[in-house]
């Protein structure tokens, strides 16, 4: 075998790795975050954005009533998003800190 054949083989080796590396990324990591987190954060959202269209439409509230609820409701609401969105940036950070440790062991 001559040098070139090693180096062409040591290419194929390391695109096959990148390539392994992107298609986990695609095929698990990005469904499993949308599942996990970005998909009950978006329905929080939109059932707050609901409940406020709704409680508008309600007549024969005064307006402080009104908005009483409607802070209520959203003050329950953002604990539970800050709570999913650090879950999600930690999830994130630990994929990172992962991705980290692996170049630098190859190198």
């Amino acid at each position: 075998m001559t040098f070139e054949d090693i180096l062409l083989i040591v290419a194929k080796f390391g695109f096959v790795i990148f390539l392994l590396l992107f298609l986990i990324r695609w095929l698990f990591v990005i469904p499993y975050l949308w599942l996990k987190y970005d998909k009950p954060i978006l329905r929080l959202k939109r059932e707050l954005d609901e409940f406020r269209e709704k409680e508008r439409k309600n007549g024969g509230v005064s307006q402080a009533l009104l908005d009483g609820r409607i802070e209520h409701k959203t003050q329950a609401v953002n604990e539970k998003l800050d709570i999913l969105e650090t879950k999600r940036r930690l999830f994130l950070e630990r994929v990172n800190l992962l991705l980290s440790i692996i170049s630098v062991e190859k190198k």
